[in-house]
């Protein structure tokens, strides 16, 4: 089940934060997420960029793999929750916060961000 949804601005500040969980404070979302805000940037970092002495068909995965947006997995498991993060091809983030009962495996939130 799908317990929150944040969604972060280019500048790293949440512009959104949608809470579905029932009797849960919004804080403890709110802090999930400002604390995600340094993994995402971790994980950005780590991807892969095209250089000009990459062969052209890589160069094209590359660049076609950053317009389309980029799936970043899972972020970070924290007490209840899973949270995974979603980069799309303007810079905007998306973390969606999953309660760690619901068993679906990570194609499911795959699916979702596509």
């Amino acid at each position: 089940m799908i317990a929150c949804i944040t969604i972060i601005a280019k500048e790293n500040n949440p512009v959104l934060l949608r809470v579905y969980a029932d009797g849960v404070d919004e804080t403890k979302f709110q802090y999930i997420s400002y604390c995600s805000i340094d993994l995402l940037e971790e994980r950005e970092q780590n991807l892969p960029t095209p250089t000009p002495d990459m062969k052209p068909e890589e160069r094209d995965r590359v660049l076609a793999l950053r317009r389309s947006g980029m799936f970043l997995g899972l972020l970070y498991p924290v007490e209840d929750y899973k949270v995974f993060g979603y980069v799309m091809s303007t810079g905007v983030r998306l973390l969606l916060i999953v309660d760690e009962s619901d068993r679906q495996d990570e194609s499911v939130v795959v699916a979702l961000f596509k």
